[in-house]
């Protein structure tokens, strides 16, 4: 299997997909083209699979048999013919409103901070449980995203979010006022996993359950309706290309990024 992967988080992801749907296949035997074909269609085919869990299997499959039998499966081809009548998930995304309302309905809670971080970040949920205080810095209005909670950022990279005016009135009400060691302190400072009770907390006020990172989408979403510009947003999301900000959100185009979209 690919060994390349550093989070840990991507990994045991990566792990599961291959032992489920790939495993099976290449321990026993070689796989020819006309095989690697079936399986692509299988997945294909499986409405449980979602069209980019089909790239990554495509991909998994691919390398393994390069690595165990020497043979070399079409992965560009197959990939852009399989995938071309695939539609990707409709992105879920809140509306200015129903933002409001979820907040509300998490204030005094410990789903509060979480989202409130992500809603005017649009962290991921890993960056989000690892931010420390040390990177937080109330005076440059800025988040220094430097790790997921189990590792990297998915990119690998480092990058600086802008903290909104109400991001920035939430942190201070929670900031540390010991200075011993609270730079190394977890703003968060447990993990757990957010999604049951935030799925709770839309049923109570009546729309449809999201998980964490549908408010990665609604940040990135409400800025690009905004009218913020496409290259800032794909810098504050820390995404790679540009190509893919414009995929999975594009809208409309403006010149400037304005943080306060939300206030």
């Amino acid at each position: 299997m690919d060994n390349s992967l550093k989070r840990p988080g991507t990994r045991r992801t990566y792990d599961s997909l291959f032992n489920k749907w790939v495993l099976p296949i290449t321990e026993t035997g070689p796989i020819d083209e006309a095989g690697f074909y079936i399986c692509v269609n299988y997945w294909k085919n499986n409405s449980k699979l979602a069209p980019r869990t089909i790239k990554i299997l495509i991909r998994l499959m691919c390398n393994e048999v390069k690595l165990k039998y020497g043979v070399d499966l079409p992965r560009v081809e197959t990939t852009k013919q399989i995938m071309r009548n695939l539609q990707e998930p409709e992105i879920k995304a809140l509306s200015k409103d129903n933002v409001s309302r979820l907040v509300e309905a998490c204030r005094n809670t410990e789903l509060f901070t979480p989202v409130i971080i992500a809603l005017h970040t649009g962290m991921r949920r890993g960056e989000v449980f690892g931010l420390r205080w040390g990177e937080v810095d109330i005076l440059k209005r800025e988040i220094h995203v430097n790790r997921s909670y189990a590792g990297p950022t998915k990119s690998g990279k480092s990058r600086v979010v802008p903290i909104s005016s109400t991001l920035e009135k939430e942190l201070l009400a929670i900031f540390p006022m010991k200075a011993d060691n609270s730079s190394k302190s977890l703003v968060i400072a447990r993990n757990f996993d957010p999604n049951p009770g935030l799925q709770g907390a839309c049923r109570r006020i009546g729309i449809e359950p999201i998980n964490f990172h549908a408010l990665r989408h609604t940040f990135a979403t409400l800025a690009l309706e905004a009218g913020r510009s496409p290259r800032k947003v794909q810098q504050v999301l820390g995404h790679t290309a540009l190509s893919t900000t414009l995929n999975c959100y594009w809208s409309v185009t403006q010149e400037k990024m304005d943080v306060e979209f939300m206030a």
